[in-house]
């Protein structure tokens, strides 16, 4: 064994533990986004209970705010105990998002949005829209990609199309990302023919 396998073996950690701190990394985003979210409820609350009048209504609002952000605590966390830890270091499956455009009466169909879940290590202060990269044919491309959006719900990115065109047939491939980290191939065929 050679001097730098030895070095190698010493600073590249083993497996189990490697798991083991990303799910800390993970157990601490969850609960940073906890704690925020709250905050902000408590917050809330407390200045609505020392208004002058707080009426039914505005109790029934509250619990229904208490129930929300309880909701989301809960999703959060059964998310980090059933997903297994994303690794950035080793290279792991990319969800692959594939839409197939087809003609359908004269007129290119949509097809239905597709929801991208983000890693839990990256959900703090996330855009409002993640990018789309898009490859193949740069005019073909041109045109389907302000087709494109994918927008933040919650804690996934909603993949959706809209106001389609004319577009060109063929095949695209590419990337939605946020921040440089990819979240999801993305596949697309613009298909012959009518359906």
């Amino acid at each position: 064994m050679t001097m730098a396998e030895t070095d190698d073996a010493r600073t590249e950690p083993p497996p189990p533990w490697d798991r083991f701190g990303q799910f800390l990394q993970d157990m601490a985003a969850v609960g940073e986004g906890m704690a925020k979210r709250n905050t902000e409820l408590w917050g809330k609350l407390s200045q609505n209970l020392r208004s002058e009048k707080y009426t039914a209504d505005a109790m029934t609002n509250d619990m229904a705010r208490v129930v929300s952000v309880g909701m989301e605590n809960l999703g959060e966390l059964w998310d980090l105990l059933t997903r297994p830890p994303d690794r950035s270091r080793v290279a792991t499956t990319l969800p692959t998002v594939f839409l197939r455009f087809f003609k359908a009466g004269g007129e290119w169909n949509l097809p239905d949005p597709v929801w991208i879940r983000v890693p839990l290590w990256q959900r703090g202060d996330l855009p409002e829209k993640a990018n789309i990269h898009l490859g193949g044919d740069p005019g073909g491309a041109g045109l389907l990609r302000p087709t494109l959006t994918a927008q933040l719900v919650g804690r996934s990115y909603k993949l959706s199309v809209a106001d389609v065109g004319e577009l060109q047939e063929g095949f695209y491939a590419g990337m939605v990302a946020v921040r440089d980290t990819p979240l999801a191939s993305l596949r697309i065929v613009v298909g012959n023919g009518e359906r």
